[in-house]
């Protein structure tokens, strides 16, 4: 199951990488696009953002099924020969991760970040590759 997990974490991590470049992309220099810079920058922050809360819920879930192994009786709670090193262990990964907390606040400040600095890039990258129009007599 964890190998699983980091292929998913790795999966999500390159879908919100690469998915809001393309589109970025795709857009500057596609004639047939029909969505302005500011709707691309709309969709694309949303994409971003949902991902990394796919993300923080995909981590969530795992790090509950790591607790839920040591709850022997299935009633949520860990009687005293539920309780190990282990289950403290597992109980602080689950318990004690600000980030994922605050994930919907701080991933909204990253997606905001992160296209706007894409959607800068591929206006300035559109303006320096721009062919300077050729005058024949």
């Amino acid at each position: 199951m964890g190998k699983i997990f980091e292929i998913s974490q790795l999966l999500t991590i390159f879908a919100m990488i690469v998915l809001p470049i393309v589109m970025v992309y795709k857009h500057q220099f596609s004639h047939k696009s029909r969505l302005a810079s500011w709707q691309i920058f709309l969709i694309g922050t949303f994409l971003v953002w949902l991902l990394i809360q796919i993300g923080v819920y995909f981590t969530d879930a795992y790090l509950q099924a790591q607790l839920d192994v040591f709850d022997l009786d299935g009633n949520g709670s860990f009687s005293s020969d539920e309780r190990s090193e282990a289950q403290q262990q597992a109980m602080m990964r689950v318990t004690s991760d600000t980030g994922r907390a605050l994930a919907p606040v701080t991933g909204a400040i990253f997606a905001f970040g992160y296209m706007s600095i894409l959607i800068m890039f591929f206006k300035l990258l559109g303006i320096f590759t721009k062919k300077e129009p050729s005058i024949e007599a």
